[in-house]
């Protein structure tokens, strides 16, 4: 389980610092041309701060949710995320497929998805200005959701996840046969 976060967290201290850099540039132009008091250049580390609260509030769920699986399923997971296996490319984030389970970073959360709490999924397709973006929804049997789009040539990669999840018996709110 700790490479799983240790990778959750990497990928999001990779993304978060390009963000914080364009913040601070943007902060200082700002704090330069304004003649504003430096002293608003604290906010930075403080949005830092915030955005580190976040990733490690998702990791203590994460944990949490993983350490109530069976021992031999966590055993399994760990062993199957350490080998070679499909990750499908996501917008901010990205799916590790496993072969019963779903381990994804999305929207700046790590979620852990075992193919036998998942009740419904369902594919959405949008139209007007947002058709570039198609969702997967996964419903667990608690009740939490998680969106999972896919942006552009990211789209490629759904049918392959709907298959895997109509093999794994999962029934579908719209009619994944499109794929």
């Amino acid at each position: 389980m700790n490479r799983i976060v240790h990778d959750f967290i990497l990928a999001e201290l990779r993304s978060l610092t390009l963000y914080l850099l364009l913040i601070a540039a943007l902060l200082a132009y700002v704090i330069y041309w304004a003649k504003l008091p430096i002293e608003c250049a604290l906010y930075i580390p403080l949005l830092a701060l915030l955005l580190v609260l976040r990733a490690w509030r998702s990791t203590v769920v994460f944990r949490n949710r993983f350490e109530a699986l069976p021992l031999p399923q966590q055993e399994r997971i760990l062993r199957e995320y350490a080998a070679p296996h499909p990750c499908y490319r996501l917008y901010m984030g990205e799916a590790h497929l496993l072969s019963n389970c779903l381990v994804c970073r999305s929207r700046r959360t790590l979620q852990l998805f075992p193919s036998d709490l998942i009740i419904v999924a369902k594919v959405q397709h949008h139209t007007g200005r947002d058709r570039i973006v198609s969702d997967l929804l996964l419903t667990c049997n608690d009740g939490k959701t998680c969106r999972l789009e896919f942006l552009g040539k990211q789209k490629d990669s759904l049918p392959s996840l709907v298959k895997t999840l109509r093999a794994w018996d999962v029934p579908f709110e719209s009619d994944p046969n499109r794929y």
